[in-house]
């Protein structure tokens, strides 16, 4: 671009989307093709974690695809074998028109968004929680 010359450039939106339903119900684990995660005793020290008094366990995911960055809450119940998503907000990279996908920017957008969706899934996923 020349010295002095405005941009073109039009700025990459950005979309909010959420599959969460007030209605959705818990999945079995065998449904969804993931294996049950196994009791705390059966690991080595350092990988033991912690479950609710009634024996759930919950679990986040971050996963970022080509355009998309998303986090996940899931409670796990062992009794039932099931999952139940408690939050799944996720931010997607538009490109600008005609520019195809760009791997860099959709990078930068996918790291300024992260920490926020971790925040807002936790929020979502446990609205009466205190705020630490």
């Amino acid at each position: 671009m020349a010295s002095g010359s405005a941009s073109t450039e039009t700025p990459a939106a950005v979309s909010v989307s959420s599959t969460l339903m007030p209605t959705d119900k818990p999945t079995p684990a065998a449904a969804i093709g993931n294996l049950p995660i196994p009791p705390p005793s059966s690991l080595p020290p350092e990988f033991q974690y912690r479950t609710s008094p009634d024996g759930k366990t919950i679990v986040l995911g971050i996963e970022g695809s080509a355009n998309k960055i998303g986090v996940g809450v899931l409670q796990y119940d062992p009794r039932s074998e099931t999952y139940e998503t408690l939050s799944n907000p996720r931010k997607t990279y538009i490109s600008p028109a005609g520019m195809g996908f760009l791997p860099r920017e959709t990078a930068w957008h996918h790291q300024n968004h992260v920490v926020a969706l971790v925040r807002t899934a936790l929020c979502e996923a446990f609205p009466n929680a205190d705020a630490a």
